[in-house]
């Protein structure tokens, strides 16, 4: 018997020896970032588990450990777990890096590894809302990384963070820039933006991440809706049930002024978010923007059954503003539709307790009902958003000739405003020198129904006069919508100089 035992023993261990021969660490990352992009995180933190138990001492499971909690923190809508394991799992491969180094600081491996980690504390902290610590720590990543890549210059993944930061570095919050000689905060957009299509095109395992982190770049900040569409296009190819890729897609086709596809994809992310309860909240997300987009296409009738049907579905903690927006743009709606006792009775019904935003703006529109010109505007600018520009154009053309200094709905004084969007229209429709014409008109005009559109037609002349090659103009106008604009707009000018 025990003879028996020793051979089926033996037997087994030798069965297992490939078993134990298959670990492939770079195998195992890959598989670990494909389950994280698949939103499978169980799966992936068994992955990187299996790096941290066969590398104790290595810094690369726990790097990864702790991306796959970040990427579990964005897609659940922030939520405080996946945020302190994604925190305290970057702080544990800084610990471990640092213990590594002491033995062999010319481990480049693990220099990468400590770099990026507190590139991965610089993100919690700034989405925290924690700038100082944030820019604390992506400052680190930088010494980290720029000392990296100047003796190996060739460590494509480097370039994620460094571009990160010096992309986000130029857009720090004010107070940061003010400090930015004493924290040596060094912002260079164009190099962040070409470092992080190095990591995407030639990274290791940064492909992904840079892929994502530049669609958000220029979804939210350079605005080329067409790049966004094409990034997203490649992550939703590979990850197509992945509702945050799909839901960024969605938003680059909308703001592209593609309308049908625009919902189609949230559809498809409706119809997701119902099969699997954890991301219901992106399914309830994605009826409003559908609802949003028939808006724009101004079939108010359609937009209207659409919110109406949100105010009948259970709302989660995170989506409860929903249900009082959808009842701000239903009244919108029906105002825009021509029926102002309608749209009252759904302004009215908002509550301060219900989102203290959607209730200041139900009281705004309550003392303020749209004019007729305001109504007719709104159309159009609608119809600019998804690209019907000439139809745009007549509904604009047609508003300035109704204008009469007696015609208390359609006041002469709206005159700047509607040549302002005459002029955006013609800009995005790409008839350049008219736009520069209409922009002119409002500059020169010595009273304005609103402030802001003085220095937005200086920004957007200037725009004009530079895809004219007239840079001496652009200039001059890039410069006084500067003086004149606000923050968002100073930094508009600052990415189109």
């Amino acid at each position: 018997m025990n003879r028996l035992t020793a051979i089926i023993t033996s037997f087994l261990v030798l069965s297992a020896l490939p078993l134990l021969a298959a670990y492939d660490r770079d195998q195992t990352i890959s598989a670990g970032i494909d389950s994280t992009h698949r939103l499978d995180f169980e799966t992936a933190l068994e992955h990187f588990d299996r790096i941290i138990t066969n590398e104790p001492n290595s810094a690369v499971g726990y790097y990864f450990k702790a991306t796959a909690f970040f990427w579990q923190y964005l897609a659940e809508d922030e939520t405080e777990e996946p945020g302190d394991r994604f925190a305290s799992l970057s702080e544990r491969t800084v610990k471990v890096a640092k213990a590594r180094l002491k033995v062999d600081r010319t481990d480049h491996e693990t220099q990468l590894y400590l770099g990026r980690a507190y590139g991965n504390l610089g993100r919690y902290y700034a989405m925290e809302g924690k700038y100082f610590k944030a820019y604390v720590n992506s400052k680190r990543a930088k010494n980290v990384l720029v000392a990296l890549t100047q003796q190996h210059p060739d460590c494509w993944d480097a370039y994620f963070e460094l571009g990160l930061y010096h992309y986000y570095a130029e857009l720090a919050p004010r107070v940061l820039r003010a400090l930015s000689f004493i924290l040596g905060i060094e912002g260079d957009r164009p190099l962040g933006l070409e470092e992080l299509e190095r990591a995407r095109q030639q990274g290791e395992f940064t492909k992904i991440d840079a892929t994502f982190f530049l669609q958000h770049i220029n979804l939210h900040y350079e605005e080329d809706f067409k790049t966004v569409v094409a990034l997203n296009r490649e992550l939703v190819s590979r990850f197509p049930t992945n509702v945050v890729h799909l839901s960024n897609l969605a938003a680059g086709f909308r703001r592209a002024g593609d309308a049908k596809n625009a919902i189609q994809t949230y559809r498809r992310v409706i119809e997701i978010g119902k099969e699997s309860t954890p991301w219901l909240e992106y399914s309830l997300t994605a009826s409003y923007q559908v609802a949003r987009v028939l808006m724009s296409l101004n079939r108010f009738e359609e937009a209207i059954a659409a919110f109406t049907t949100i105010l009948s579905e259970e709302q989660t903690p995170s989506t409860k503003w929903l249900r009082a927006w959808s009842q701000i743009q239903i009244g919108v709606c029906y105002e825009l539709s021509g029926d102002r006792t309608k749209a009252e009775s759904f302004f009215r019904q908002i509550q301060r307790s219900d989102n203290q935003d959607a209730y200041r703006t139900a009281q705004q529109r309550l003392k303020n009902p749209l004019l007729g010109v305001e109504i007719e505007n709104t159309l159009a600018l609608n119809c600019n958003e998804t690209n019907r520009f000439e139809e745009a154009l007549s509904i604009l053309s047609a508003n300035l000739k109704r204008l009469s200094d007696n015609d208390l709905q359609f006041p002469s004084s709206h005159a700047p405003l509607i040549h302002y969007y005459l002029g955006r229209t013609l800009l995005d429709a790409d008839r350049t020198r008219e736009a520069a014409d209409r922009f002119k008109v409002v500059i020169a005009t010595d009273e304005v129904p609103y402030e802001w559109i003085r220095p937005w037609a200086h920004y957007r002349l200037a725009l004009c006069f530079k895809k004219l090659g007239d840079s001496a103009s652009a200039k001059l106008h890039f410069d006084a919508a500067h003086n004149l604009g606000n923050k968002e707009l100073r930094l508009r000018i600052e990415r189109d100089r």
